[in-house]
């Protein structure tokens, strides 16, 4: 407990220090000028399903506004994790095909550690045979209102699969009262390709019943040409991505005390083959053959689309806000990946030119959930709510022998499997809040959660011998969650805070290995986060800090175990962890139209126990985790003279060196550091926007996620991957409102 102590007792000091200084400003005179233009935004977040100023909620929170995201041009991930303290993102190469992680609690399994919502909609599988940990939503920030980060377990609130936290998407909702329309269009040049990229994209909002009904429909299409070539096939530019989609939503509200919304969002991204790099895998960073270049002897596409039907019902019963969320979604992935190095030898003389293991994954997934929450301002403050989930996956997978013309041979099937799935989850929470006094308070929830799974292995082929089915196997596991969070506030936009909260990772039946013996279930893995901070809101609303330190103990890990000859995986459960450090981020207004940011992210992730079926022991540090990283930025907005305005801005980010798999492990690689510089300007109207970027000006070649990704009969790497971060991009935009 000496770490804990370290970062507590630090954390504390911090805080009274800064406490002293805001009670010295407090009587400070506010800058000249309204509001707008000389304090700082409130920011409005959702993150304990109650609309609170983020400065409020004792809870570590980051934001990125949709209008801040659309003048940088980040339209992925990649573009703008970074700049969130805690956040790390691995790419595997494509948009989606992501694996995302907060605060040092990294996917070790098959599951996601980060839960992703559209909304109070959950995004993907809770459970563990839908790759869920490498499939994340990466939606285009087009109508998006603003990004939501929350660090810390949310198991009380948001359930199964949110461990590290929460990454939720808040899209714009229907204006009832004023029409609005935008169109725009762009072009933009990546290095390392040979054409440029494009996109288009549209909204518009339409009051069709004053105040009471509304219509919104937006539509996105972006092509980012490829900078990937192979050093074995010749192909060049393999790697171009596009990207589409559109939502349409309606909303009623046909009084005071009813609104109900339906909405329905479609999104595809279709990348004709992956953004990596061969590397040498002795060395696991350096280019095998050259800047750019991968060693794919075959295509590797991946395609990626999510419909999500939803319906919110929210009626005022004026004791309390009663809200209904129901929703929909199909999720399909299907990935490709050349296995030629591997099977290609033992092949040859059967006249395979290559092999392609095709990946086809799809669920359908429907959620419910319902709660009632008494009015805000009250001694007591309670939230009821009830959820359920049925999620029904398949994981279809090839391997398919290729002859010279690139097509699959006729009756030779190698192997293929099917892994059916089902699960299904019933849960109850509640928090609830009492204000001892006007100053001080105190938060304490609670969730029930019960999940019941199905899973079974349907295999064939020459390396199976024959076709053959196992049995169903089934899983069932109940699982209780907490929260509890005292606050005391310092002035009326100030807290300090501490928040203690457990989540969790749902258990599973196992896969069937041969002649390998495996647990028929594993079990949830679980954490808890000690997690004390504080928010001052200093300078006459012109400055904000938001301190938090985080102790995290995690217990029952899930990790993925591959057997002696590397053919197969199974999970299990395997020892323990720890998480500590802090996170730190400030806004600053030194004077009307100049704003300044700042993030630092301190994370010492390690086993506290051995794992011996990973090589790992005691002590070694987890991987996708930066001990430092960090950033910076600038944003100046001036008149230009009658309706013009200009704006110029950009940003820093660093990210310290880390480990593609647990430290130790052979199958992983030193991730070294990076940094990469955005920049962007512009001019606007009313009408009018005018926009000139440019993304990784450094044009770093910052690997995100290498990883081994075969190996030989004897466990010995042979082949090495590295997605690396999108080269230099620059671009110009012009949009048009109506």
């Amino acid at each position: 407990m000496q770490a804990n102590n370290k970062w507590v007792g630090g954390l504390l000091t911090t805080a009274s220090m800064l406490t002293i200084g805001s009670q010295a400003l407090a009587a400070a005179p506010a800058a000249q000028g309204t509001a707008s233009e000389n304090e700082l935004q409130v920011v409005i977040v959702t993150a304990q399903k109650r609309t609170e100023n983020i400065q409020l909620v004792p809870a570590s929170i980051s934001v990125l506004k949709g209008s801040d995201l659309e003048r940088a041009h980040a339209t992925s991930l990649a573009d703008y994790v970074s700049y969130v303290p805690g956040l790390s993102l691995a790419s595997q190469g494509a948009p989606g095909l992501n694996t995302i992680t907060l605060d040092g609690v990294p996917p070790l399994g098959a599951a996601d550690e980060v839960g992703v919502y559209v909304g109070d909609i959950p995004i993907g599988s809770s459970g563990s045979f839908q790759s869920a940990q490498a499939l994340t939503l990466d939606l285009m920030p087009y109508d998006l209102d603003r990004v939501e980060v929350l660090r810390g377990p949310q198991g009380t609130l948001y359930g199964a699969s949110t461990m590290g936290g929460v990454l939720k998407y808040v899209l714009a909702s229907p204006d009832l009262n004023q029409f609005s329309a935008r169109l725009g269009t762009g072009l933009f040049s990546v290095h390392g390709t040979g054409a440029p990229g494009f996109g288009v994209r549209g909204m518009v909002n339409l009051p069709l019943l004053d105040n009471h009904f509304g219509l919104r429909a937006s539509a996105y299409d972006q092509w980012t040409p490829g900078y990937i070539d192979s050093g074995l096939s010749g192909a060049r530019h393999q790697n171009g991505t596009r990207e589409y989609g559109g939502r349409l939503v309606a909303l009623w509200r046909p009084g005071s005390d009813l609104s109900v919304e339906l909405s329905v969002m479609d999104q595809k991204v279709v990348a004709e083959g992956l953004g990596t790099e061969a590397l040498d895998y002795t060395t696991g960073s350096q280019p095998l053959y050259g800047d750019l270049t991968n060693d794919n002897a075959i295509p590797e596409p991946f395609k990626q689309e999510i419909q999500i039907y939803g319906a919110t019902v929210k009626y005022d019963l004026h004791f309390a806000q009663l809200t209904s969320v129901s929703s929909y979604q199909r999720f399909s992935n299907v990935d490709n990946e050349d296995s030629t190095v591997f099977f290609g030898p033992l092949l040859s003389s059967f006249g395979a030119a290559g092999v392609d293991l095709a990946k086809n994954l799809n669920l359908r997934k429907f959620t419910q959930e319902v709660r009632l929450a008494s009015p805000q301002g009250e001694t007591l403050e309670w939230l009821l709510g009830g959820f359920f989930t049925h999620e029904q996956g398949s994981n279809n997978q090839n391997y398919l022998t290729l002859g010279a013309d690139g097509a699959p041979i006729a009756g030779f099937d190698l192997a293929h499997a099917d892994l059916p799935s089902i699960y299904r989850e019933y849960a109850a929470f509640g928090d609830l809040t009492w204000h001892l006094t006007p100053k001080f308070d105190v938060t304490g929830g609670l969730r029930y959660a019960h999940n019941d799974q199905n899973f079974q292995e349907l295999s064939g082929g020459a390396l199976f011998g024959s076709d053959s089915a196992t049995p169903i196997f089934k899983s069932s596991e109940s699982v209780v969650t907490f929260v509890a969070s005292p606050r005391y506030r310092i002035n009326s936009n100030s807290i300090v805070y501490v928040r203690v909260a457990s989540g969790y990772q749902p258990g599973s039946p196992n896969v069937l290995v041969p002649l390998v013996v495996v647990p028929q279930q594993v079990n949830s893995s679980r954490l808890i986060d000690y997690q004390p901070g504080i928010k001052l809101t200093l300078l006459g609303n012109r400055l904000t800090t938001d301190l938090s330190a985080f102790y995290i103990q995690w217990k029952d890990i899930q990790v993925q175990v591959a057997t002696p000859d590397g053919s197969a995986t199974y999970l299990a459960n395997a020892g323990k962890a720890r998480s500590e450090g802090f996170d730190l981020s400030a806004s600053y207004l030194p004077f009307t139209g100049l704003t300044l940011g700042a993030t630092v992210a301190y994370t010492d992730a390690f086993l506290t126990t051995d794992v011996a079926s990973l090589g790992a022991v005691a002590g070694d540090r987890l991987p996708q985790v930066s001990r430092w990283s960090g950033s910076v930025t600038a944003d100046y907005n001036f008149p230009l003279g009658g309706l013009w305005r200009g704006f110029v801005g950009g940003g820093l980010r660093q990210v310290g060196q880390q480990f593609s798999a647990i430290e130790g492990n052979p199958a992983g690689v030193i991730v070294p550091s990076y940094h990469s510089l955005d920049l962007h300007a512009g001019i606007d109207s009313d009408r009018w926007t005018l926009l000139l970027y440019a993304k990784n000006l450094t044009d770093s070649r910052a690997l995100q996620a290498p990883v081994v990704r075969e190996t030989d009969i004897l466990g010995d790497p042979i082949d090495a991957k590295g997605s690396i971060l999108q080269p230099r991009t620059i671009g110009l935009s012009v949009d048009v409102s109506f």
